[in-house]
């Protein structure tokens, strides 16, 4: 009866091993699969990513600019249809919203740098005659609140004092005639 016991507990062994095997080996088959990449560029950056999961690919995730809806796929490497193995490489371009160029209209000429720079864009200065306040930006090319991509250069325009006006000349001499004649002649002892 011992050895009928033994026999049966190592019949419950190996039963569990072979489940244990077969879960192996399908996690093997599941490893070494192939699957073809769909086409992801009529997605977003949340689907690529569940679906990169799902079969076990690593994503790589790169950001550009564009008037594309924020987060959608703008292009994948590699293309659709290509066969992937598991933890095979998928690289994707992901949209990223352009922000607006900051308004610096009214500032003084540093702040207006500064706030530029600040937002990620080169500044082209230029100075023209004007009656408001002399080193305050007057203009703006493009205009504050517009989509720009940073790297690009917004140029300012700084006011700058008109000079002051040609003095007056002073009014011609009175002429000393003496009176009664034409032309003039000047006053003089007898005519």
């Amino acid at each position: 009866q011992a050895a009928a016991s033994q026999s049966e507990r190592l019949e419950a062994q190996n039963a569990e091993l072979q489940i244990e095997i077969e879960g192996l080996q399908e996690q093997i088959l599941h490893l070494n699969a192939k699957r073809r990449l769909p086409k992801m560029t009529n997605g977003t950056e949340d689907d690529a990513t569940a679906l990169a999961e799902q079969f076990g690919w690593n994503v790589r995730v790169r950001r550009r600019y564009s008037t594309a809806s924020a987060g959608s796929i703008l292009s994948q490497l590699p293309s659709p249809g290509t066969m992937m193995r598991h933890e095979a490489l998928v690289t994707i371009v992901v949209a990223k919203k352009i922000p607006k160029a900051p308004d610096v209209i009214g500032l003084r000429k540093g702040r207006a740098v500064d706030a530029v720079k600040q937002a990620g864009y080169r500044v082209a200065i230029s100075h023209e005659l004007s009656t408001e306040k002399p080193g305050t930006v007057i203009a703006m090319s493009p205009g504050g609140g517009t989509r720009l991509i940073p790297g690009n250069t917004l140029s300012i325009t700084i006011a700058k004092k008109a000079p002051p006006p040609p003095p007056t000349p002073p009014p011609p001499p009175e002429p000393n005639c003496t009176p009664g004649y034409d032309p003039c002649l000047p006053p003089a002892s007898d005519y």
